[in-house]
């Protein structure tokens, strides 16, 4: 990209903090993770760095890209500890790592300390009864001590949902009067402006301060999709704000996975005791804007016409807000009698795992910024029922059946012909096999070329930029 730009410092904030009590990765921060990954390769780690705001140290501090090349899957343990971010240091990695499959993250600490008590009083039985292995002593953590040094000509790219952390615009602020960098935000929607009523609280009042706050604080304004563009632009001259927002839209393409990925190492039991019958898919955060209690009442209604023959409905994803209804629905019915099961957190194994054999996944959502599990399942070949609203048809373009959230006729007519006419099921299968879909390094690549252009235009919204 020539000299136009320096260095593009990438804000993990959201990741560290997320991390702290997440043992799994949402949308937001895959998205962060994967396109860090992949411009690190294509540019190498003298050009690509990582920020993040340090509370106690209150400034910006420095960290180097590479960690985000390993291979392997988001490791919460590994992650905390290699940023210095572990709250008891002595407690092994391998032991922490299995603590949090086993009881969860809340868990942690306390089950690791009376495992090693118990360890240490069984003469080491304890770990080898469970098959937990100490290998050799790990790394010290990485220090966060160096403080960021950005050069005029530097971009810094904020793709996370830094609205919890509005002191670190203040940094924010300081650090672009004395180096004259670029500061470009990505948003990822705006849905608590456009549909409150799917979010819990005073987060739509936090949510619209924030983004007054990064509206003063960006170069350049980018998003993912044609719908939030949208979206974004209507508020942006609303609220009399004269901005161009880019647009980079995400992948089809699950993390780091071939699509032919098949994995059964790392699968809970309980994973595969749910998808050891054919099954649909439902992945996403379990929170009313998902539609989740509808869809559920309408796999009441496919079980009242098909019986015995109603594939189990397995909702795959971290427990949200204002899903009380569905709760409620849950305990009334028995789980609908076992036809329905929830995979609470699955891991990135476990997610690819019930795309690849689920018969098909249905995303009624009322509202989306993307929509990335709708991509996913593309990826590994299964057929997709989605809503026909906001962003989705980006995401799923001819390759996905359409129907509409707000009605439940239309969705029960979907999925009844998806589960009851298999040629028809399978010839989607085939056609989105042989479909050219959209990769990480697809949207790794484009945010370069957008960067790139805003730091060698000087940012000029005078002079709007696309790339």
């Amino acid at each position: 990209m020539g000299n136009d730009m320096n260095k593009i410092f990438f804000d993990i904030s959201d990741i560290l903090l997320y991390s702290k009590s997440n043992k799994t990765l949402t949308g937001i921060q895959r998205f962060i993770t994967q396109v860090i990954a992949h411009l690190v390769k294509r540019h190498g780690s003298d050009r690509i760095k990582l920020i993040a705001y340090h509370p106690r140290k209150k400034r910006l501090v420095c960290y180097e890209a590479s960690y985000f090349l390993r291979e392997s899957d988001f490791d919460r343990s590994h992650f905390l500890h290699h940023f210095g971010l572990r709250k008891h240091s002595l407690i092994p990695l391998k032991l922490a790592s299995y603590v949090e499959d086993k009881y969860g993250v809340q868990k942690n600490d306390l089950q690791s300390i009376r495992l090693l008590l118990k360890n240490f009083l069984t003469g080491g039985r304890e770990f080898r009864r469970r098959g937990i292995v100490l290998t050799m002593p790990e790394r010290p953590a990485m220090s966060a001590n160096a403080e960021a040094q950005l050069a005029p000509g530097d971009v810094v790219f904020i793709g996370g949902a830094t609205w919890m952390s509005l002191s670190f615009y203040e940094e924010l602020k300081r650090v672009r009067r004395v180096s004259g960098v670029y500061v470009c935000h990505y948003v990822h929607d705006v849905i608590p402006i456009v549909a409150p009523q799917y979010c819990a609280g005073a987060f739509p009042e936090r949510f619209e301060r924030w983004l007054r706050v990064i509206v003063g604080q960006s170069d350049y304004l980018l998003t993912n999709s044609g719908a939030s563009a949208g979206d974004l632009k209507r508020w942006l001259f609303d609220n009399g704000f004269s901005r161009d927002v880019g647009i980079v839209r995400l992948a089809h393409q699950f993390a780091n996975k071939s699509r032919d990925y098949m994995v059964l190492k790392g699968i809970r039991d309980r994973v595969r005791n749910d998808a050891r019958v054919p099954y649909a898919l439902c992945v996403g955060t379990l929170e009313s804007r998902k539609n989740i209690w509808t869809l559920a009442n309408i796999w009441m209604q496919v079980h009242a016409q098909l019986g015995v023959a109603t594939p189990r409905l397995i909702f795959a994803g971290k427990l949200g807000a204002l899903r009380e209804d569905f709760e409620d629905f849950i305990r009334g019915t028995g789980s609908l009698y076992g036809y329905i099961r929830i995979v609470e957190s699955p891991s990135d194994d476990e997610l690819a795992y019930l795309y690849r054999n689920c018969l098909f996944s249905v995303y009624p959502s009322y509202i989306e910024g993307w929509g990335l599990p709708i991509g996913e399942c593309l990826w590994f070949g299964r057929p997709v029922i989605c809503s026909s609203t906001s962003s989705m048809p980006e995401v799923g373009g001819d390759l996905a059946d359409y129907i509409d959230p707000k009605c439940p006729e239309s969705i029960l007519e979907a999925v009844l012909k998806m589960i009851t006419d298999v040629d028809y099921r399978e010839r989607r299968a085939a056609q989105i096999s042989r479909a050219c879909l959209r990769s990480w390094t697809d949207v790794a690549d484009d945010l370069w070329c957008a960067l790139s252009k805003v730091a060698s235009a000087g940012a000029s919204y005078e002079n709007p930029i696309r790339c």
